[in-house]
């Protein structure tokens, strides 16, 4: 699921980006999602809730990861 940031600061910023970490269970999970960097401390709520709800491959063993979730209006997307 995509974050759904707050449109008035999408549109006043044209440009964000929130990092965050958290634990990929065994099932696959997201446990302890936290904001590591962040351009606005508005976006965190909608980044946390967008990476809560993702789903992985089920692992062997939990692991760590971090991803990045950005928006910018400035740049085109040509397909």
């Amino acid at each position: 699921m995509d974050p759904d940031f707050p449109v008035a600061i999408v549109r006043r910023q044209k440009k964000g980006a929130v990092t965050v970490r958290f634990e990929v269970q065994l099932d696959g999970s997201v446990n302890q999602p936290e904001v590591i960097r962040s351009s606005n401390p508005r976006l965190n709520p909608a980044a946390l809730a967008a990476v809560a709800q993702w789903k992985f491959e089920a692992l062997l063993r939990p692991q760590t990861a971090s991803a990045e979730l950005a928006f910018d209006l400035h740049q085109s997307f040509d397909q």
